[in-house]
């Protein structure tokens, strides 16, 4: 009787210990499955969607150097005092592709973007050379769940228009292209 009472007492204090699990009712899809929003909250119960934002932007621009060549020799170009330009120059330009300038967003936030030259604009001359930054401003998703080399990005382009002839023989800056990032 011992034994049997033991047994069963070892058996209630068994059952005591374990506990008693509801899922909360979900609406079947017909196939059996159903759909219920997950929350994830840390050990002191604070929801992940309230912690701190953390940036980090990643901008990578090609070289942005465009060289002319002259068609004629220095001793053959002729200076106008009056205009300060050479009056004869012609030629080409070596290679003007379009460069890029990407920005890539690897924050677990949303971020806005814009890029403009000095004087707001999306195309600026400055002796003889008309420089254009073909894009859209707009937004750049979260990088939340995604690989890094699947991060959001989005890339402007910047170029020079091939009829543009330089007034000027020395090296010198069109404008600069200002990349505005905001939250």
């Amino acid at each position: 009787m011992k034994k049997f009472l033991a047994i069963l007492l070892s058996l209630v204090m068994v059952l005591s210990l374990s506990m008693i699990a509801f899922a909360e009712d979900v609406a079947p899809n017909g196939d059996g499955s159903g759909d219920v929003d997950v929350q994830v909250k840390d050990k002191d119960g604070n929801l992940i969607e309230d912690y701190e934002k953390v940036y980090s932007i990643d901008l990578e621009w090609d070289s942005l150097v465009f060289t002319f060549k002259a068609d004629q020799d220095a001793d053959e170009l002729v200076w106008d005092p009056e205009t300060h330009e050479y009056s004869n120059l012609t030629g080409a330009w070596e290679d003007n592709t379009d460069r890029e300038i990407t920005i890539t967003n690897h924050s677990n936030d949303s971020v806005s973007y814009a890029a403009a030259f000095s004087d707001g604009s999306t195309s600026y001359t400055k002796s003889g050379v008309t420089a254009y930054l073909n894009g859209d401003d707009g937004t750049l998703d979260t990088a939340e769940g995604t690989l890094v080399e699947d991060a959001p990005f989005y890339t402007y382009t910047v170029n020079l228009d091939d009829e543009s002839v330089p007034t000027m023989l020395t090296t010198f800056t069109v404008d600069t292209v200002t990349i505005t990032l905001s939250k």
